[in-house]
């Protein structure tokens, strides 16, 4: 049910991806809240976030051609959602709450694919009790369906990761 893929794309291919997202002008945008409203006043629950497909906008912010590699190998019949996470650099791990990305979705089955920019002992855990370390350069798919959270890293700068919603 959990598809883990290592070394997801070609060497020049990934130094390519992540030189653009660990770079220093990327644009990041700024977000208070992580999980929900109940984040707005808790100073460990922020990220910076880029959006690059949204299903009611299309491409968001130009830059499809930085995760093109990604996109072209996933190759679904519909985007839903892509969006890139930050988070910064904590003294001590936190999860956050369990959740499925595109909630409201319905019946219509979907995927999420996260694609790992940088190594760090940050992870992704699912409800089920599975865990995926942040490793670069991977790629780990599951169910839409399937609720999962993240943690923050406290051995790096910060974790960064792609999130892909679509269907197959």
């Amino acid at each position: 049910m959990i598809e883990i893929v290592d070394n997801y794309l070609a060497p020049e291919q990934f130094h390519e991806v992540q030189a653009h997202l660990m770079g220093a002008l990327w644009p990041w945008h700024f977000n208070t809240i992580i999980d929900g409203p109940e984040d707005e006043n808790d100073p460990t629950k922020s990220q910076f976030t880029y959006s690059f497909f949204d299903r009611r906008e299309g491409w968001v912010n130009s830059g499809e051609k930085v995760i093109w590699p990604i996109t072209r190998k996933i190759n679904p019949i519909a985007w839903l959602r892509i969006k890139a996470n930050l988070n910064p650099w904590l003294p001590e791990q936190r999860q956050n709450s369990y959740h499925i990305d595109m909630d409201g979705m319905g019946k219509i089955p979907f995927w999420t694919s996260i694609f790992y920019v940088n190594t760090n002992n940050g992870y992704t855990l699912f409800k089920n009790g599975t865990k995926v370390e942040s490793v670069k350069n991977r790629l780990v798919t599951f169910p839409g369906t399937m609720q999962h959270t993240g943690c923050n890293c406290t051995d790096q700068k910060c974790r960064i990761l792609v999130n892909f919603n679509y269907i197959k």
